[in-house]
């Protein structure tokens, strides 16, 4: 805390020493809890412009440099021929299952605060309404909607998420950077569930995830217990029996082989889950509450003794299906403009703007880089992967 406050008081630009003074990098770049937002923005606050001004209020958010945080706006499309805003509860679906995400965080606690501005009030002014329009272009149509109702200043922070109707595919239920900062929700026919299950999807693509999991994108595959597989975008995974959870995977599974299906043993390594499956003949949905009995992978009505080679995925392939990993645990936080390298570098008023004398800066000076030695702790990376800012994002579509 000491540290934080004569980072308060003095702002990094007005130490006296060298950009590259390995010490002022540290105190500048901080990311204790690697979310991608530096410590800094996330205690004083985000000046977008360097004017000295606090432009993003983070901890009137409710930003905690110790605890993960995510932040999106929620603009939507609303008129006489559409009605697209979020319900709440569909908001805080999506909301407390980042909360029980099971990633670890410095604080000593679990979970990920999800913050969603929809407009609801209090610090979350941003989330607006847009005039109905359909289909909207992807990228560019969607990038002129942002334009003309995201403020730029935000950048760096937000996500920007759009409830509309529909873009060039005029099938898909949305469509997101992967990874990246931009996600449009194109339901049909929304209802509560729907609508955070798919919120919850694209945003999982700005995150870096995929249809099949971490190794690939492919789809429908029953080993993979996500809202980002397609068989459960709409139900939610199966977990004891209920459907409706909204989570990404949160464990390994196993691998299988579509070429030598155990029957008898099921999926058999994730008890307490459900799965989707479907028949290769004639692509018919199949269901079970319990993957580890016995499961008629190749939907002939009885349980074989000896392997069975069948396509389960609905491509009609006999392939292995790879074990889609903990998606939690891979999550990549910075990516797009969020935390971008530009807006790291932008500062603050320093001491000297105040009219501080000389001999204050020096000793400012010289008890941060003590501070900044004997107080910062290393760098917490046990469940973060190396920052993504740097790739390029593709599209998805659902």
């Amino acid at each position: 805390m000491f540290l934080f406050i004569l980072l308060w008081l003095v702002g990094p630009t007005a130490i006296p020493a060298t950009a590259t003074d390995p010490d002022l990098l540290a105190v500048r770049q901080r990311d204790t809890d690697g979310d991608g937002l530096p410590d800094l923005w996330e205690i004083r606050g985000y000046d977008a412009d360097g004017d000295g001004i606090v432009d993003i209020d983070l901890p009137a958010m409710g930003a905690d440099p110790q605890h993960k945080d995510i932040f999106v706006e929620a603009d939507w499309m609303d008129g006489a021929t559409c009605h697209r805003r979020p319900p709440a509860r569909s908001i805080q679906g999506v909301v407390q299952a980042f909360a029980r995400a099971p990633v670890r965080n410095p604080d000593g606690t679990t979970g990920i605060n999800l913050h969603v501005d929809y407009g609801q009030g209090g610090s979350y002014q941003g989330g607006n309404a847009i005039s109905c329009q359909d289909p909207v272009s992807w990228p560019d149509g969607f990038q002129a909607l942002k334009a003309a109702n995201f403020d730029p200043r935000r950048r760096a922070i937000f996500h920007y998420a759009l409830f509309g109707l529909g873009f060039d595919d005029a099938d898909s239920t949305g469509i997101s950077e992967t990874p990246g900062d931009d996600l449009f929700i194109t339901l049909k026919q929304p209802n509560v569930f729907n609508q955070a299950s798919t919120f919850m999807h694209e945003l999982g693509h700005n995150l870096g995830l995929k249809h099949g999991g971490l190794p690939d994108a492919v789809p429908y595959k029953p080993n993979h217990l996500s809202v980002m597989n397609y068989s459960f975008q709409f139900t939610g995974v199966i977990l004891k029996g209920e459907t409706g959870i909204l989570d990404y995977a949160r464990s390994t599974t196993c691998d299988l082989d579509e070429t030598a299906l155990n029957e008898q043993t099921g999926m058999g390594c994730v008890p307490a889950y459900g799965t989707i499956w479907y028949c290769e003949n004639d692509r018919r949905k199949r269901i079970t509450n319990n993957t580890t009995e016995a499961i008629d992978w190749n939907c002939d009505g009885r349980i074989e003794e000896e392997t069975v080679a069948t396509s389960i995925n609905k491509d009609r392939r006999r392939t292995v299906l790879r074990d889609p990993g903990n998606e939690w645990a891979a999550l990549r936080y910075q990516a797009g403009n969020i935390g971008s390298s530009r807006a790291r570098s932008e500062q603050f008023v320093p001491l000297a703007a105040r009219g501080a004398s000389q001999t204050e800066l020096e000793q400012a000076a010289q008890q941060t880089r003590l501070a900044a030695k004997a107080i910062l702790p290393p760098p917490f990376f046990a469940l973060t992967p190396a920052s993504s800012s740097q790739i390029q994002p593709i599209v998805a579509k659902r």
